[in-house]
């Protein structure tokens, strides 16, 4: 095999007691490279795994013999500091972060390559659907429609949020790391200061056609409760934000535009919590704090509708999308 484009791309993957997935993934990733012909590095940072875990991934890669894969293992960190950990460690200019149980297709890597040998690339979003952990898919569509890639000349903060499902995002890593630690406060969305850290180094791409199959776990490593997790997310667009106008113009979007991923049962079952939560924003002004706040009471009233776009919409959409998505790259044999 020849070992192209090692200049271009390195995929990190933090684990954690996982094995099954992980190999399942690295076979599949195998696959894609002798396909594409090219030796893409992949760094494996693993947090602290049960020794029984670490054991059978250490004899699973030796038993397969994986062109330039390096695994990592080390006590438990945290999510943010595993994957910092991985970053500090990119020798390439492009870096993709890949959840160990969520799995590329392979056109949406081919496709990748090729952006990132013609242009010049600040940042590539992905799409994704949900499967379980058996690889079935979940009855529901796509997290954005199937259409043409949409490129962005410009930086667009939007884009930013699109980066809460880790995935598939590719971004700059030169500098990433000491502006991270420099500049951003501890929480467990770090991936989107990697994309705010991008958007101005590149052309802007989001493609939607070659989702990824992301799984959806029963239970999450933490704990949303009644905020949502919302000052972990704000915590990106502060440091991103140098201005106070543009800091305030994106907490607003945020608040208003994805409400939806903040009002959740745990708020619901809290409001009188939530209330006072959003009251702590000193850098909302206090009109944007009276939106929020009527934003989240309206929630309460739209809940039947949330309830039938995701019962009744989303499986005929997602009907509609399994004749469109390839299956071949999520083979679980």
């Amino acid at each position: 095999m020849m070992c192209v484009n090692e200049s271009v791309l390195t995929i990190i993957i933090p684990t954690y007691n996982n094995p099954i997935a992980l190999k399942r993934n690295l076979i599949l990733l195998n696959q894609y490279f002798k396909r594409l012909n090219v030796c893409i590095p992949i760094l494996i940072s693993d947090d602290g795994s049960k020794n029984e875990n670490k054991e059978s991934i250490e004899l699973f890669l030796s038993q397969m013999n994986f062109e330039k894969v390096e695994y990592n293992y080390h006590p438990n960190l945290g999510i943010e500091a595993n994957e910092l950990l991985l970053i500090e460690k990119v020798k390439t200019k492009y870096s993709m972060l890949l959840g160990e149980d969520d799995y590329l297709q392979y056109e949406y890597l081919k496709k990748v390559l090729n952006y990132l040998n013609q242009e010049n690339i600040g940042v590539i979003l992905p799409n994704f659907f949900g499967i379980n952990e058996d690889g079935i898919r979940l009855k529901r569509g796509c997290r954005n429609r199937l259409r043409k890639d949409k490129v962005y000349s410009h930086s667009n903060y939007k884009l930013i949020f699109l980066a809460h499902q880790m995935s598939g995002i590719v971004f700059q890593v030169d500098g990433l790391y000491d502006y991270y630690k420099s500049n951003v406060s501890s929480n467990v969305y770090p991936q989107l200061s990697y994309i705010a850290f991008s958007l101005n180094k590149g052309i802007n791409i989001h493609i939607t056609d070659l989702p990824f199959a992301c799984t959806v776990l029963k239970k999450k490593r933490f704990n949303y409760s009644y905020d949502g997790l919302i000052y972990d997310l704000l915590k990106n667009i502060i440091a991103y934000a140098k201005s106070k106008k543009l800091r305030k113009k994106m907490i607003n979007h945020f608040l208003l535009k994805w409400q939806g991923k903040f009002c959740n049962l745990s708020s619901w079952s809290h409001p009188f919590k939530f209330m006072k939560c959003i009251n702590k924003y000193e850098l909302l002004y206090r009109t944007e704090r009276s939106k929020i706040r009527l934003t989240f009471i309206c929630s309460y009233f739209t809940i039947p509708f949330r309830l039938f776009y995701r019962f009744i919409i989303l499986p005929v959409v997602g009907k509609v999308e399994q004749k469109t998505i390839k299956y071949e790259a999520f083979s679980f044999e």
